[in-house]
């Protein structure tokens, strides 16, 4: 019976490293980070009886470049996250942090009162709080 090779180990340590540094730094490049990373904000989001909650964690932006905005039916937090001024000297092997223009938008339920809708930013986390309506809180009904 005869295998295929699919991969030929290397007798040269010092090209594999190169080869694997090669792969690395093609998969951590600033385009990959500015078209695909740059654009997702994550969220938590929590109901409770009385309020539906929205947590973004957003360390390094301030809060003078975060705005919200809500338009039929439809709550955008919108930012930036500026980019730090870089060394001309330093040479970075891996960049993870993410800077740039973000967005997200979400679609919210009926039932929820969004003229009272309140922000708070502290220590790099934005909590946005939408009371619900009296009508759409749970009530117990008594069974006779």
């Amino acid at each position: 019976m005869r295998r295929l090779a699919l991969y030929q180990p290397r007798t040269n340590q010092a090209s594999l490293w190169t080869d694997f540094d090669h792969a690395f730094d093609s998969f951590w490049s600033a385009d990959r980070h500015s078209t695909q990373q740059a654009n997702f904000l994550a969220v938590d989001t929590e109901e409770t009886e009385t309020d539906l909650k929205l947590n973004f964690d957003l360390p390094g932006v301030r809060k003078e470049d975060l705005k919200i905005e809500f338009h039929n039916g439809v709550l955008t937090l919108s930012g930036e996250r500026k980019q730090e001024t870089k060394s001309e000297n330093a040479k970075y092997k891996v960049q993870e942090r993410v800077f740039g223009k973000f967005t997200r938008s979400f679609s919210l339920p009926d039932g929820l009162d969004t003229d009272r809708i309140e922000a708070k930013y502290q220590d790099g986390v934005l909590q946005v709080s939408i009371q619900k309506t009296p009508e759409t809180k749970a009530k117990a009904i008594p069974i006779n």
